[in-house]
């Protein structure tokens, strides 16, 4: 199957414009999954009483437009509404208008005060698409291994890891990801965003890794969609070479 990485170049706090320059890359995208990074529409505010909505809200509606409209798969997050507490970091994927999965960010990034502004989710989702099982994950989550172990056990093909991570940190990012496919012979999916918020820069970095931890797709760094095939066979045919011991 064909997957696509929309690097997209995110203007902080500017949800019309965003939503305008991810419609341009998932129009040409042409592939049986698309991803989005992390909070693509905001970047990561901490304002979130202003932006958080629900799954009737702005952003949720224009990804259910575009899988109808394109007829795919497109992962997106956003910032969703808690009616208990502050909101989530919710990822939420749409498979030609149906939501076909959830999963909100376990690890809020609290050396950046997300804790002051989301709340943290629990537990892990999936989806499956062309016989390859994916779980989401979202930025900080790439530092803890044992959540991607988790999700290994529950028979993951694929981590699907969205991202604002900021170009100081950038080498930390590309290690990670490549270490999480050689971790647990996983495909790897990393998006990233491009751009700048008022305190950092982001440079993008995304790419796509396979199971046997090689980089088979990578960005040049700008807004750009960054596109793979990827297949249960040679999965299995990777594991195969090195079964898996855990």
């Amino acid at each position: 199957m064909k997957v696509c990485l929309a690097q997209i170049e995110a203007v902080w706090e500017d949800i019309e414009e965003n939503l305008g320059r991810a419609e341009k890359l998932i129009k040409t995208a042409k592939a049986e999954l698309i991803c989005l990074p992390e909070l693509f529409s905001t970047q990561v505010t901490l304002d979130t009483g202003k932006f958080a909505q629900m799954e009737d809200g702005v952003v949720c509606s224009f990804l259910k437009e575009m899988s109808l409209e394109y007829d795919t798969a497109i992962l997106g997050s956003y910032i969703r509404k808690n009616p208990v507490g502050l909101p989530f970091n919710s990822t939420i994927v749409y498979k030609s208008g149906e939501v076909i999965c959830r999963y909100d960010k376990n690890n809020v990034f609290i050396y950046g005060g997300e804790d002051k502004g989301y709340s943290r989710g629990e537990g892990l989702s999936s989806f499956t698409l062309d016989d390859i099982k994916f779980f989401p994950f979202t930025c900080f989550d790439l530092r803890f291994p044992k959540l991607f172990e988790k999700a290994a056990y529950d028979g993951a093909d694929a981590f699907i890891v969205t991202a604002n991570w900021p170009v100081e940190r950038i080498n930390h990012w590309s290690n990670l990801l490549t270490s999480r496919a050689v971790d647990y012979q996983c495909i790897v999916l990393g998006v990233n965003i491009v751009g700048k918020s008022p305190k950092n820069k982001f440079v993008g970095g995304s790419k796509i890794v396979n199971s046997w931890g090689e980089t088979i797709s990578k960005d040049s760094g700008v807004q750009e969609n960054i596109i793979a095939k990827i297949s249960k066979k040679e999965l299995l045919i990777n594991r195969g070479k090195f079964p898996r011991t855990y």
